[in-house]
């Protein structure tokens, strides 16, 4: 039998020290970078408490050292205190600062 393949693009096993910020609270958390690709990364936090606390489709700001600040979302949350993010991309940024601006004007509510 063979896997099938849903990755859209190819990855790249790393170990780097990151940092990352939830976009609705501000709040900051350390983790390590296990791999990433154009489209996302999966990133191992220390915390089994505050991995706990995390849902799915939080927005996350991931900061790679020497790197400008990447925006993405939390798709899954792994068995190993991990979470996979699924970055955003310019039109998925464009609805997402616009469901944004939305919300702080009083007019919608974010879809999840």
């Amino acid at each position: 039998m063979t896997a099938i393949k849903r990755r859209a693009f190819p990855r790249a096993r790393v170990q780097i020290e990151v940092s990352a910020t939830l976009l609705a609270s501000g709040q900051v958390f350390e983790g390590t970078l296990r791999d990433i690709s154009i489209g996302g990364a999966y990133l191992q936090i220390a915390s089994r408490e505050f991995h706990r606390s995390l849902q799915i489709g939080t927005s996350v700001e991931l900061r790679i050292p020497k790197f400008p600040p990447t925006l993405g979302h939390i798709i899954r949350k792994g068995e190993d205190l991990g979470i996979a993010l699924q970055f955003f991309h310019k039109e998925q940024f464009i609805e997402f600062m616009r469901q944004l601006c939305n919300l702080m004007a009083g007019h919608a509510e974010p879809q999840q």
